[in-house]
């Protein structure tokens, strides 16, 4: 075989064993202060209450944490893991890592990013790359992923503003 066909396969086993879920509030919708959202989405003490997607993380985000986190994909099996936190960047990057048992069986990298707009408005997006042998086979569950994210996105969005009224 010749180092393009070599390298040409690889490239189509590493697309076809990784794939990206992305959920982010609709490109018009902003939510208030990027402190305001981050005090939200890192208060894990009170993230039952309003988050049905992530029910609940076990101990305070920082680098090097292994929280573990017990996320509900609406219509399938609760599911707990423990990560390994990647990046807190207060106000701007809340990043994790988890896996299936063993390191490049099912790995998962979940991101949330708060982008200021201007002195009031946040975008807030959320997103998580999948890679690994077992992508293909467990990809049924990603959809469901997909709308947890998106519900979350929701609830996040109503709460910062909910809160933004009071201020």
């Amino acid at each position: 075989m010749k180092n393009e066909e070599i390298a040409r396969l690889k490239s189509d086993w590493r697309r076809a064993s990784r794939q990206w879920l992305y959920g982010g509030s609709k490109p018009k919708s902003t939510l208030k202060l990027p402190r305001r959202v981050w005090a939200i989405l890192t208060d894990f003490a009170h993230m039952p209450s309003w988050n049905p997607f992530i029910r609940s993380v076990s101990r305070e985000a920082t680098n090097g944490a292994r929280p573990s986190i017990l996320v509900s994909p609406p219509g399938k099996r609760a599911m707990r893991f423990t990560p390994i936190v990647l990046s807190v960047r207060p106000n701007r990057e809340l990043r994790w890592q988890g896996r299936l048992f063993v390191k490049k069986l099912f790995d998962g990298e979940r991101y949330f990013l708060l982008e200021p707009r201007n002195e009031r408005a946040t975008r807030f997006v959320q997103g998580e790359y999948f890679s690994g042998l077992l992508v293909g086979p467990l990809s049924g569950v990603l959809p469901a992923t997909r709308m947890g994210f998106e519900a979350m996105n929701v609830a996040l969005k109503q709460l910062a503003e909910a809160r933004d009224r009071l201020q």
